[in-house]
């Protein structure tokens, strides 16, 4: 008696190949890396106003006198700046109105 497998063996095979075939795809598809996600910045109103503040307060440093800022440098050193009590006092109510 002689048993034919041979056919069903080409059979078992060709299951076994795609099965594989497809598990293969799988996998690929399962570790595929995703799209770089896109980052995005969103300022709040607050946040754009304090932008705005702060560029006009850096355009308005050109416009620093540096010779009397080193003038004043110069006198605080050598200790012959004074500035009354009263003037700071009066400058400072000055500008709160």
């Amino acid at each position: 008696m002689s048993i034919q497998v041979q056919g069903r063996v080409q059979a078992l095979y060709g299951v076994y190949a795609a099965n594989e075939a497809l598990s293969a795809v799988q996998t690929q598809e399962r570790y595929r890396p995703e799209a770089p996600r896109k980052d995005a910045v969103v300022l709040s109103e607050e946040g754009r106003t304090f932008g705005e503040i702060l560029n006009r307060l850096k355009a308005d440093n050109d416009k620093v006198r540096e010779d009397k800022v080193g003038l004043y440098e110069e006198r605080i050193a050598a200790g012959d700046y004074y500035v009354a009590g009263r003037d700071i006092a009066a400058k400072m109510l000055d500008q709160r109105i």
